[in-house]
């Protein structure tokens, strides 16, 4: 087997491979095999015909053809293996013209290299722990809000005030033409909070049912849909129903409404619940500051373009999967924001950059510190999560996959590394 190696970039090798009949005879002779299997040659056994007489009967391309694969797969990985080449992603083939009467084939391999990362002093730096706890103020605010959600809505015959709801059909024209997204029916706003352009509420207070009114107003200078920004807008507005919104008053009356006794236990209930939500969110800054004071510390060697570009393709469509949660079609987001999408994936790409550093970091500690999981941490977790859904049919269905244990064992391995990772830095 002949091999030359050319680097065409950092990221990029070229191999031109050449093999020899000889090498490829084992290979050659099980495809001649398979040949006489599938297209019996007369006085031979299925697959017992002799390579000859099938060369003979068929022609050796047809046999060199049916080995193809198997030769060039069996020989790059080879040619891997020995070489120590650690490839990213698709290995593009071309198959070469023989220049060799003794040569079987020949082929160009274009490889995308695998980057490589040193970790450094990761540990160097300590991260601190910040306290969590909760004000008189943050807890009477929550009170206020739970009272602001328990909120009740009756129709009222009088001019619309500030903090009622009106139900509104509108239609927003710029230059003469309807906008897109521009027009809605029976929209519910609340006077006073500041959810549409500046003026567009104000307008709307002294206004009576029934009502239908037009003005102009300007779009903010630094709107989130650039393409409007600063441009007069015409409103056409049907007042349809004026709602006045009844707070209940913080009381023990509220408190039994919400499954509790009295006011302080109320307050008990929402201290604990907003507590727990604090060390969840400063439990996420520190794993966040870890990752990072690990990746940062970390050295690269050059990331491949696609790698990169495919990093921030999944960012994207992930972005979609929450915008569609949200409601929001991923098609109007993009007219909203004058964009296409190859725009919003030359975006995401710093942040997919990120992601594959903080990847491949996270990968270097484990295999550093050889941290790995056994069988019984994966069927442990899972019987645990069989006991959690254990009303739940698909659920338990979907555990007897084999894609499940992987997903299983991916979140497990994610975990125990960045415990390591927090045990080692934070204090």
């Amino acid at each position: 087997m002949k091999i030359d190696k050319k680097e065409l970039n950092k990221n990029h090798l070229e191999l031109t491979v050449r093999i020899l009949r000889a090498e490829a005879l084992p290979m050659l002779t099980q495809a001649a095999n398979q040949i006489s299997t599938t297209q019996p040659i007369k006085g031979f056994r299925p697959g017992k015909a002799p390579y000859e007489i099938v060369k003979k009967e068929f022609g050796e391309p047809a046999i060199i053809q049916q080995a193809m694969d198997d030769i060039v797969n069996e020989t790059l990985g080879k040619i891997l293996a020995d070489e120590k080449i650690n490839p990213y992603g698709k290995i593009g083939f071309d198959l070469l013209p023989s220049v060799d009467t003794d040569e079987v084939i020949a082929y160009k391999a274009v490889i995308t290299l695998m980057p490589t990362v040193t970790l450094g002093d990761w540990q160097k730096q300590k991260i601190k722990r910040q306290e969590v706890k909760i004000s008189e103020e943050e807890l009477n605010k929550a009170v206020d809000e739970m009272a602001e959600m328990l909120t009740q809505e009756e129709p009222v015959e009088r001019e619309a005030q500030k903090s009622d709801k009106v139900i509104i059909d509108f239609e927003t024209f710029i230059d003469g033409g309807l906008i897109e997204g521009g027009k809605a029916s029976d929209f519910g706003l609340i006077l006073g909070e500041g959810k549409m352009i500046p003026g567009f509420e104000e307008k709307l207070i002294g206004t009576k049912s029934g009502q239908k009114l037009e003005f102009t107003l300007n779009f903010p200078s630094d709107y989130h849909a650039p393409q409007f920004n600063g441009k007069p807008a015409l409103f056409k507005i049907n007042l349809k129903q004026i709602l006045a919104r009844i707070k209940p008053a913080i009381n023990e009356e509220l408190a039994k409404r919400v499954g509790v006794a009295n006011v302080d236990e109320l307050k008990n209930r929402l201290r604990e619940n907003i507590l727990k939500e604090k060390k969840e969110r400063e439990e996420e800054r520190i794993e966040i500051a870890a990752i990072r004071q690990l990746t940062d510390t970390a050295t690269f060697s050059e990331l491949p373009a696609e790698m990169v570009g495919e990093a921030a393709h999944d960012l994207v469509h992930e972005f979609e999967h929450t915008l569609a949660h949200q409601g929001m079609p991923f098609d109007q987001y993009l007219q909203s924001i004058g964009k296409k999408e190859a725009d919003l994936i030359k975006e995401f790409e710093p942040r997919g950059t990120e992601r594959i550093k903080s990847s491949m970091a996270l990968g270097q500690l484990a295999e550093n510190e050889k941290l790995a999981l056994t069988n019984e941490e994966i069927d442990g977790e899972i019987a645990a999560q069989k006991i959690t859904y254990a009303n739940d049919e698909k659920a338990l269905n979907d555990m007897q996959h084999p894609e499940y244990r992987r997903h299983v064992a991916n979140s497990l391995i994610n975990r125990k590394i960045i415990n390591f990772l927090k045990q080692k830095i934070v204090e």
